[in-house]
């Protein structure tokens, strides 16, 4: 909020900096919001199916098309505006890969723990 100092030739830090008090805000309604979607749609989707890779998978693409996709979308028009749905594109891409590789690491852990459960059982 302050004036740049005399001689700061930064302008463009600036621009950026100016806009994450919005993103921040935005960012954390938007968090708890598609957090609180998020898990209502795994708690349906792993009733239906009890397969947890399914509905863990499903519920977190459709987080990242609903809540991701737009989010970023407008949080990066404003500076990129020539290349804003390649950011967008690769932040989902990025994203649904993460995605398949902690689904994973997840479900070994829930398979390796379920198996030491069953040998303390007997």
């Amino acid at each position: 909020m302050l004036p740049s100092p005399v001689g700061y030739q930064y302008h463009d830090l600036n621009t950026v900096l100016s806009l994450l008090p919005r993103l921040f805000w935005d960012g954390i309604i938007g968090a708890v919001i598609a957090g609180i979607i998020e898990v209502t749609i795994y708690a349906f989707l792993q009733t239906r199916t009890k397969n947890f890779i399914k509905a863990s998978g499903i519920s977190t693409i459709i987080i990242l098309l609903a809540h991701n996709v737009p989010t970023e979308y407008f949080a990066f028009k404003i500076l990129y505006p020539n290349s804003v749905k390649e950011i967008v594109a690769i932040n989902f891409i990025i994203g649904s890969l993460l995605l398949l590789v902690y689904t994973t690491m997840s479900f070994l852990a829930l398979k390796l723990i379920d198996r030491v459960l069953k040998n303390e059982k007997t």
